[in-house]
């Protein structure tokens, strides 16, 4: 089964963060007490052994800063959400644009990002879009946990709605959202 438990080091009272598959957990509280810090702990103790970390499942991270720590700026829009599906998108020792694409269509479908042209650079796009093209990154690959950092910051309403959709609609499917917002 699916799950993530946390304890800050600093926390001695024996209290744990807990989430299991399907559910949505708010982290809340002032800029700058931890909440960013728990989830970068969380998803680098998915990829190595913590003390107070236990992580079951693959993770995404879905970066609040998207300028500095989500996009790359150089590449298409195709390519910077296909970055965290490579073994998907491999045909043999290369990445087959094929798959790539079609990995690129389904989520701009899915998630409505509007722009006519997947391969034109990630910052033709809106921030609103941009911000899509993140979260169809990380529901693309194959976390089954994500982590989102403030992924609304500088967001219009319209993008929040549908985004709030899509998470309620793939929490449903059993995965795992981390919100700090």
């Amino acid at each position: 089964p699916l799950r993530v438990r946390a304890r800050p080091a600093a926390q001695k009272d024996g209290t744990d963060l807990v989430a299991c598959a399907g559910e949505i957990i708010g982290l809340a509280g002032l800029a700058g007490h931890g909440q960013t810090d728990l989830l970068l702990a969380i998803f680098s103790g998915a990829s190595r052994a913590r003390a107070s970390i236990e992580v079951t499942a693959p993770v995404a991270l879905v970066a609040g800063d998207r300028q500095s720590d989500g996009i790359f700026p150089q590449w298409s829009i195709a390519e910077n959400i296909g970055i965290r599906s490579l073994a998907r998108l491999r045909s043999g020792l290369l990445i087959s644009p094929q798959r790539e694409a079609e990995l690129a269509a389904f989520w701009q479908k899915k998630i409505g990002i509007r722009t006519p042209d997947m391969n034109n650079n990630i910052f033709s796009l809106s921030g609103g879009n941009q911000q899509k093209a993140l979260f169809a990154r990380a529901l693309g690959s194959d976390a089954q946990i994500v982590l989102m950092d403030d992924p609304m910051r500088g967001v219009d309403i319209g993008t929040k709605l549908e985004v709030y959709d899509l998470v309620r609609e793939e929490a449903a499917r059993g995965r795992t959202f981390l919100w700090y917002t």
